[in-house]
Formats: C-alpha cells, structure tokens, sequence
C-alpha cells in the first residue's frame, strides 16, 4: 500500500500480520518498561528492501512484525499479547535526493525511516537549508513522528514539514496517524525551507510554546532547547505519585503543580558554551 497526497510525503508503507514466541522488548527506559512482552526476535533492517523481505517472509509464516526506532516509545502498547517480530529501522537512515534551488521558497529532500530531526538538521544546515520550525524529539524518527502523528508542530499552527495535508484523504489520514497498524513506514518525502533563526517564546499561564522567524542578523545566539530532567529521587517520587492516582485524587493534584513547576520556563541553552538562555 502506497498512499498518495500524504503531507510529509509517504514513500512506503510495508504490510503485516501473524503468530511466534517469547522475549520481553523493552522501551528507551530500559528493563522494567516493557513496550512489548512476547517477542520471538529482533531484527536490525539494514535498508529499506531489507524491511521489505523480513516482512514478506513473516508475511509467509504468519507472523506479526511492529516497526523500532530510536526508542522514543510508549510503554507497554508496541505489541499485542501475540508473538512479534520486532524490525528495528535505526540505522536504516539515509538521506538522498535534496532540492532548493537558489532563491526558491521551498524545496524536499528524501528520509529513510530511522533518520531523527538532528541527524536531518545537521544535514540541511550544511545546505543552507531547514525543516524550519518544528517541534521535536532528540531521539525520534521521521517514521515515528508521522506513524505516532506527533512531534511535528508547534501549539499556535501546523508544523512546517507537514506541507501537503489532505483531511478529506482516508489514506492520509490513516497512514499520517497509524500507530504502526498498517505496517512499517520505510521513506519519507519532506518539504524543506531555506535556513533561518526562529525565537521561541512561552507562555507560563497555560504553557504555551510557539515559534517563529527572526532575521539572521537579529542575534548572534545559536539556542537549542533541553528537555527538562529530574533526579533519581524526584523520578521515583514521581512514579509512585503517579501509581496512587487510582486512590487519591490529591495526588494528580500535586503531581501536576510539581510538573508545571518543572516545566514553567523554557529549558534553553547557548550551542557553544551550554549556558541559559533567559532571553
């Protein structure tokens, strides 16, 4: 199934189902978390017509297959109860075909799944050239962020990689927001824009954050912005406040002024010598 007039360009949606038997695969988090319970094996893809055959020998042998990226993923829901084989699409991170030509608006270049917002950022930057202002992940893949339809936009409009929307498209739609159930997305067409600074402000009465453009000579700063960490000790107070929800309303409660707390002011750092960024 190739769906067409998919935004963020959709290249190759491979196809799977099945049965097999039993490993725990664990999310970015480590032992403990699982994303899957009962996998038969792990699968490192190499290139996209690598995904292509596992998932059509699994295909012959009934077998369930779920996509793997970097590890950005949600806890205890990658796998149904069933046996899976698990395709990891990390390295499978090429990126090919780059087009802006001199004074153009707007250009494309070519993903493969496992490429993530920085290795593409670093790419185009050496280019002249961007995804502009787009919300993202360290860790996660062009393939995650469409198939989970998330970490492409900031709050105030739609992400600027998102080019070519199409609402009324059923295979936009189900491709663009998949979870993974329709199968692996293995490349991916973007829209890029030549490269430009953005500010990002915040808003602390309801956290919003959004972004735009400044002019390249505005400022010497060269931001990028931290997701913001806790300690150990605040992690597992954290989890068992979270844990007693289902007996004490309070503790939502107080878990989300610890949270605000946490989040109240944009996390952001100098490139070049790690310092806050206070303006």
């Amino acid at each position: 199934m190739i769906p067409t007039g998919l935004g963020v360009g959709l290249s190759s949606l491979l196809l799977c189902s099945g049965t097999a038997s039993a490993l725990v695969w664990n999310t970015f988090d480590g032992p403990g978390s699982p994303a899957c319970h009962n996998v038969s094996r792990v699968h490192d893809a190499t290139s996209v017509e690598d995904m292509q055959s596992v998932v059509k020998s699994a295909i012959l042998s009934k077998s369930l297959v779920r996509a793997a990226g970097k590890g950005h993923m949600w806890y205890d829901t990658q796998c149904s109860d069933d046996s899976t084989i698990i395709i990891k699409t990390a390295i499978v991170a090429g990126i090919y075909d780059f087009s802006l030509p001199e004074g153009a608006p707007h250009g494309s270049v070519l993903v493969d799944a496992g490429v993530t917002f920085f290795q593409l950022a670093e790419y185009l930057h050496d280019r002249g050239a961007s995804v502009g202002y787009t919300l993202t992940n360290w860790n996660i893949s062009f393939g995650g962020s469409v198939v989970m339809g998330a970490h492409r936009s900031s709050i105030r409009e739609d992400s600027m990689v998102a080019a070519e929307r199409n609402e009324s498209d059923d295979d936009w739609l189900a491709a663009s927001t998949s979870l993974g159930l329709l199968g692996i997305i293995a490349r991916i067409k973007l829209k890029i824009y030549p490269d430009s600074k953005v500010y990002a402000k915040q808003n602390t009465e309801f956290h919003q954050r959004y972004y735009d453009v400044v002019p390249a000579n505005f400022t010497e700063q060269q931001g990028f912005q931290n997701t913001f960490c806790v300690t150990d000790l605040e992690a597992f107070a954290a989890k068992n406040f979270l844990n007693s929800r289902k007996y004490l309303p309070t503790s939502n409660m107080l878990m989300e002024e610890i949270f605000f707390g946490q989040w109240e002011k944009p996390d952001f750092r100098e490139k070049t010598t790690s310092k806050a960024i206070d303006k």
